[in-house]
């Protein structure tokens, strides 16, 4: 539970995103969160970036975007600018449930991905004790070790 996400989004591998992207996005945002979950008995400040990137995007998807399940709110984008203040009482209730719903169902999605690959999250957490970074190689050397047992154990 030591570590630092980064993300390097090219826009150009994926022009037009869809939903389920935005999900593995924010999910990817929370899984610090969910690491921690794992690992300790409560919260730590340390993933606060990530929540507030996870909340930014899923609003983003919400309301620039038109990306909802609420069907009144479907296929429309809040601009909320002086020029056309949209945001009334009822309409940030929804789009808070709506950002709420985006972010349980990332986090739920980080969760399972987590708990399946649980061997790598242990052998990246017990790399980061001793070193306290790791450079995306060996993140991978890591990853790839792990992947490998799973195969020879099959």
């Amino acid at each position: 539970y030591l570590g630092v996400t980064i993300f390097d989004i090219d826009d150009e591998k994926v022009p037009f995103r869809n939903l389920d992207y935005f999900i593995d996005v924010i999910a990817s945002n929370l899984s610090g969160r969910v690491a921690e979950s794992f690992f300790r008995k409560s919260f730590t400040s340390g993933a606060s970036s990530d929540l507030y990137n996870a909340t930014q995007t899923a609003f983003t998807v919400v309301t620039k975007f038109g990306m909802t399940s609420n069907d009144s709110f479907k296929n429309r984008i809040y601009l909320n600018s002086e020029d056309y203040p949209m945001f009334s009482e009822k309409s940030t209730d929804i789009i808070n449930d709506e950002v709420n719903k985006l972010i349980e169902q990332a986090f739920n999605r980080a969760t399972k991905v987590l708990e399946e690959n649980k061997d790598i999250l242990d052998a990246l957490v017990k790399n980061l004790l001793k070193k306290q970074i790791m450079s995306e190689p060996e993140i991978d050397k890591v990853w790839q070790k792990v992947v490998n047992r799973r195969n020879n154990n099959k």
